[in-house]
């Protein structure tokens, strides 16, 4: 009896692209994913770029969207081309390796290597590289939106208000261990939000309101809390959640209750659903995208999900 033939699954070639300036980069967790691509009979190029814009530019050329002008090895030859891409970093990383492979739309895997990884705990549940690489790997892909907003893409989210301040306390200081140092936290970042009266329109509703804080989702986490209960649907809307009439003494509670699981959505705090989000005014204020802080040279801001979608193995 002739035995079956079993055909080997093709070889995938990884670009990865690591920062070694990552909160928590390790070179045994690279070396760990390396080994497991090898197990597998894949096969990778890694770089490992000095700035923001050469990491851009860098993907963007094993993505196949800009041309090198350095001559490719034999070694390099024999291996093809980059077939899928990893970001090695935290969200920043994330971001810049996902604008191009969104746009060669080619599928990317998340080694969180960063301070907080929002994008990948809303993807992975976890940011234990270890646990990441099984799932890189098993190459099972997940549809996400993208939104951009002041000529820049984002794939987890936007916060005004709140989450940039709290953003620098917890680069200064770092994650409180218990309850009551989230309630403090909460208070000191809402007492420092230069609280303004906003025109805030969804698709078709307008509201105007003066909030503590304002967040537009795709993905559930921002400055590492679970905010959005339902994000990640891609399903080309994002969420639009924001404070009304909330003191800041009070937004310490808020917080507490958002890292114990609980969701805080009612009188207080609300949530609408839209493809196109408009806030004004907005000049002069911080913005917080995907874990950077941009200061917003505008006054205001528009903000349309894309009609693309970004896939990513988790």
């Amino acid at each position: 009896m002739k035995q079956p033939f079993h055909r080997r699954p093709p070889s995938t070639h990884f670009g990865i692209l690591v920062n070694k300036a990552a909160a928590n980069y390790e070179r045994r967790q690279v070396s760990r994913l390396i080994e497991a691509i090898r197990s597998q009979n894949n096969f990778y190029t890694i770089v490992e770029p000095n700035s923001a814009m050469e990491l851009l530019n860098r993907a963007e050329t094993l993505a196949g969207r800009r041309r090198s002008r350095r001559r490719l090895s034999p070694d390099e030859q024999r291996r093809g081309e980059i077939s899928a891409l990893i970001a090695a970093g935290g969200d920043g990383t994330v971001n810049l390796v996902a604008r191009a492979a969104l746009e060669a739309a080619m599928p990317m895997g998340i080694l969180p290597l960063g301070r907080e990884n929002n994008i990948a705990l809303s993807l992975y549940e976890t940011v234990k590289p270890e646990k990441c690489i099984p799932r890189i790997l098993e190459k099972k892909c997940k549809r996400i939106d993208y939104a951009i907003v002041a000529n820049q893409k984002f794939f987890g989210s936007v916060g005004l208000g709140l989450i940039p301040n709290l953003e620098k306390l917890l680069s200064k200081n770092g994650k409180p261990r218990f309850g009551f140092g989230w309630n403090s936290l909460g208070a000191k970042a809402a007492a420092g939000c230069n609280i303004r009266n906003s025109i805030i329109k969804v698709d078709a509703f307008r509201f105007e309101m003066s909030p503590l804080f304002l967040n537009i989702n795709l993905l559930p986490y921002s400055a590492g809390i679970k905010i959005s209960p339902v994000s990640g649907q891609s399903d080309g809307l994002a969420e639009v959640i924001f404070d009304v009439n909330i003191k800041p003494k009070e937004v310490g509670g808020i917080l507490k209750q958002l890292i114990s699981g609980k969701f805080v959505f009612g009188n207080d705090v609300r949530m609408f659903r839209g493809k196109t989000i408009t806030i004004q005014p907005a000049a002069g204020m911080t913005m917080y995208l995907d874990g950077e802080l941009l200061e917003l040279p505008t006054d205001v801001i528009e903000i349309e999900v894309g009609s693309k979608h970004l896939m990513v193995y988790c």
